[in-house]
């Protein structure tokens, strides 16, 4: 049995050994790349799901971003509406006070004191005229401090006119209540 050649036996297993190993290396190798190409998949799937979503809150965002303009110009006509309901209101209120100053002043001027000038800026008054004597002035002054719609009478300057010297000529500040007096509001809500 020594002349028994074995190499050719020995060279098909070695072939058999190489095939196997090239097999299960293009297996390997073929499984490799199918898992790559799975995970590959998975990972562009996860991103593009991702994209969907930050896609969908753009629009969302943007959705809202277009409310929250809306909504602060709502606010901005709430706050012009608001600001003219109390232009509106002011003007009601006082609309009547030209009249019911003229009327108060009326009241209060005792005989021997003539106004020849009337000017209101604001809250003030300034009266320029003519008084028969210091005491008319006074009998003014207090009485436009009981007023109910006139008060801190001040007496700015007093005269004697040279060419009337029965008269004497004066000039006087008066302030404007800023609240209607409480007699004028029970007159309206007995109305």
């Amino acid at each position: 049995m020594a002349h028994i050649n074995l190499l050719p036996w020995r060279e098909e297993a070695r072939k058999r050994r190489q095939n196997a190993f090239t097999a299960i290396l293009g297996a390997a190798v073929l499984a490799s790349v199918l898992l790559m190409y799975g995970v590959y998949s998975i990972i562009g799937g996860v991103i593009d799901g991702q994209r969907h979503r930050n896609a969908y809150l753009q629009q969302e965002i943007q959705v809202l971003d277009r409310q929250i303009a809306e909504i602060k110009e709502l606010r901005k006509r709430k706050a012009e509406l608001a600001q003219r309901m109390k232009l509106i209101s002011d003007l009601q209120k006082n609309r009547n006070m030209v009249t019911r100053i003229f009327n108060e002043l009326a009241a209060s001027v005792p005989g021997g004191v003539y106004m020849t000038e009337l000017d209101r800026k604001s809250g003030d008054i300034q009266i320029t005229g003519r008084s028969e004597s210091n005491n008319h002035l006074s009998n003014l002054m207090r009485r436009v401090v009981n007023s109910s719609w006139l008060t801190d009478p001040t007496l700015q300057s007093i005269s004697a006119d040279p060419k009337e010297p029965k008269l004497k000529s004066f000039s006087m500040r008066l302030r404007v209540k800023e609240a209607a007096p409480a007699a004028d509001n029970q007159a309206k809500g007995a109305k």
